[in-house]
């Protein structure tokens, strides 16, 4: 196995390690502040770190789909970034101004992920069928099924 292929692998065992850490406390956690940072700042967080880090070294290894695997670390930054502003500095604030800076980060973190889905859609089909319409609905249910022509 490659180094970037160890790395993935490390990254993907991690990120599964902190959501199976983070799921322990979505039924109960002990009491105290330092508990709600560690499950509400970090292992919350560390989920969406570690599936950034592997969408980046997926990007590194798949020349076809590298501009989803980008867009989609990208967005998974933003969304970190917008958990820890509102976390560490919104949150905190006696008035939550809105919008804040997090919200900003939030609606930041969707442009990405339709970019990734495009991306993903455009590697994997070939052509659309022309039940597929400019406006992107279909001519019938029936053809929901069936958009690519491979």
């Amino acid at each position: 196995m490659t180094g970037a292929g160890r790395r993935s692998r490390w990254y993907l065992g991690a990120t599964l390690a902190a959501l199976a850490a983070f799921t322990t406390g979505v039924a109960g956690r002990p009491d105290g502040g330092a508990w709600a940072a560690v499950y509400d700042v970090v292992l919350y967080n560390a989920v969406f770190v570690g599936a950034a880090l592997v969408c980046t070294t997926a990007a590194r290894r798949a020349r076809a789909d590298r501009v989803a695997w980008w867009a989609l670390a990208c967005a998974h930054a933003l969304g970190v970034a917008g958990n820890l502003v509102y976390t560490l500095v919104v949150a905190r604030m006696p008035e939550k101004p809105f919008p804040s800076v997090a919200d900003a980060f939030y609606l930041a973190h969707h442009l990405p992920l339709y970019v990734a889905l495009v991306a993903l859609i455009r590697a994997r089909v070939a052509r659309f069928h022309a039940g597929v319409r400019r406006r992107g609905d279909l001519r019938s249910p029936a053809e929901a099924g069936d958009l690519g022509g491979r």
